[in-house]
């Protein structure tokens, strides 16, 4: 090469101040301080090539979305036979049908009838782990939040599963016939057609139901 196995060329310039030497890695090798005479046609003498290879990753229990980890030496190869690097695994969680992720917690929302919140029943709901059976008290107000302990995501690097919250939506019944737009009527005048004064919000009464409250 230029350099004549140094890696690096030496210029010397003259300037105001005098004599100044300027050193540069040597243009034939790269700073390398050899050249190869007869370079491999595929990878050009950098001793490595582009190719695409599919690994298995074993994905944690618990992950979450924008968690990521770190293959160590899976990543590009060294140029002239210098160590590889690492490939990061960044997760993107895809959205559930019916379920929504808080941390460890699963949420599931479900809808009931105006009977069911008034006179209770057993109903099937999925979990994580197969359909369970949920007992919905009489009265059941919209909003209402139960909890399955342990129904949860497992705790990334820890012990333990988080729970399911089933949050309770009282469906409102719509395109009624005569008979039962008469049977409502009914109920109204039984109740005196006026809702019960609320004393407390939505969220007082979640913060109540995850047990928050004071």
């Amino acid at each position: 090469p230029t350099c004549r196995g140094a890696g690096e060329v030496r210029q010397m310039s003259q300037s105001f101040f005098g004599s100044v030497m300027n050193v540069s890695a040597c243009p034939t090798c790269q700073g390398e301080g050899k050249t190869i005479d007869k370079p491999c046609q595929t990878c050009r003498g950098e001793g490595r090539q582009e190719v695409t290879v599919t690994v298995k990753v074993d994905i944690p229990a618990g992950a979450a979305d924008g968690n990521y980890m770190t293959l160590q030496g899976q990543g590009h190869a060294g140029p002239r036979g210098g160590p590889a690097g690492d490939v990061l695994v960044i997760i993107q969680e895809e959205k559930h049908p019916y379920f929504d992720r808080q941390d460890a917690d699963v949420l599931y929302e479900l809808p009931i009838s105006f009977s069911q919140a008034v006179l209770g029943d057993r109903t099937e709901i999925p979990t994580l782990t197969g359909k369970v059976r949920l007992t919905i008290p009489e009265g059941t107000q919209s909003g209402k939040v139960f909890r399955l302990r342990g129904k949860g995501l497992p705790h990334l690097n820890g012990y333990g599963q988080g729970d399911q919250l089933v949050k309770i939506t009282v469906w409102t019944p719509i395109n009624l016939s005569d008979k039962e737009k008469n049977l409502f009527r009914e109920l109204a005048q039984l109740d005196g057609g006026k809702a019960p004064k609320h004393d407390k919000g939505f969220f007082d009464r979640l913060k109540e139901d995850l047990g928050f409250g004071e």
